[in-house]
């Protein structure tokens, strides 16, 4: 048997264009690929293959709170379509936090930024789920010392985002919204083009178009009027037009109700389903509706208070 053993658990650290952008886990994907072609021939009783075209598979992950500056920053800018591609690294580390491997990315672009569901009676810790497509990568697995406090971690202010601490407003529905009891996950969806160009190996990635999720409330149904009025004059009765859309916003708050961590800002919201929230009919629980809106665009910001380097 060989004297080295394997070690136990992974943690994850992300560099951005060089500086270090925080802690993060649950990381995937990145590691080249090649396509296989089969040359049948009709000579040989077998089919000779070979590999063709490298491809590099979108890197996803899951962070909390506790990110640096430019991390955000590059998340605002994909909110607004300012497309940005960056240059980084997902370092992969032992139990210790000592390096192990390490996966250098080129030209990244954020595909995926998910907010977590969200619900007042919740004890989970919030996390975001990030993904970004890349046209290159290499990986080396040469140790590089520990990354202990190189890192933004930030654990007090990681502790103070959780899923149960929110604050929802949405034009003229102002007891709908103190009424919401879950607020269903958001995301932000980047599409990206391929422009496989002869004379590469990697394929160019281009930014497409971007999609927004639908926003979905459950909320208790003795607060239903103002849903149920916007309900009726925008589904039922067809009035549904730009001025019957509304705004909103979504401030994800710390777990003492006090500072606003992120907010996400939604533009022209459309209701177009209203129901009797399923989990609840006929059970024990209080009765509740859910509503579901669709969502033209959003916009995030955030509190420069909770951020690292």
């Amino acid at each position: 048997m060989g004297s080295e053993r394997n070690h136990v658990g992974s943690n994850f650290a992300l560099e951005v264009d060089g500086i270090s952008a925080g802690v993060v886990n649950s990381a995937s994907g990145g590691l080249v690929q090649a396509d296989v072609i089969s040359e049948n021939m009709g000579v040989t009783a077998y089919v000779p293959k070979h590999i063709g075209q490298l491809t590099y598979p979108d890197i996803s992950f899951k962070c909390g709170a506790a990110m640096s500056k430019g991390y955000y920053d590059w998340i605002k800018t994909s909110f607004d379509a300012n497309y940005q591609r960056k240059n980084g690294a997902l370092i992969h580390c032992d139990f210790n936090y000592k390096e192990v491997a390490r996966l250098t990315f080129f030209n990244a672009l954020m595909t995926k930024i998910g907010f977590p569901a969200l619900k007042a009676d919740s004890k989970e810790p919030a996390a975001m789920d990030i993904g970004f497509a890349i046209e290159k990568s290499t990986f080396t697995t040469a140790p590089a010392g520990s990354i202990s406090g190189k890192y933004p971690t930030f654990n007090d202010k990681q502790k103070r985002w959780t899923c149960a601490n929110f604050r929802l407003k949405i034009d003229g529905l102002d007891d709908v919204c103190k009424a919401t009891t879950a607020i269903d996950a958001i995301t932000l969806t980047q599409a990206t083009a391929v422009n496989a160009v002869g004379e590469m190996r990697e394929i160019q990635k281009e930014p497409a178009a971007v999609s927004y999720s639908d926003l979905v409330i459950t909320f208790n149904a003795n607060k239903m009027d103002g849903a149920v009025a916007w309900w009726k004059t925008f589904v039922q009765d067809g009035v549904c037009d730009e001025s019957q859309e509304k705004t909103g916003t979504l401030e994800f708050l710390t777990t003492d109700l006090k500072k606003t961590m992120f907010t996400v800002t939604f533009e022209h919201l459309g209701v177009y389903k209203l129901e009797l929230d399923p989990a609840n009919v006929g059970g024990d629980d209080l009765q509740r509706m859910k509503m579901t809106m669709y969502c033209e665009h959003m916009k995030f910001d955030l509190n420069s208070e909770f951020v690292g380097a």
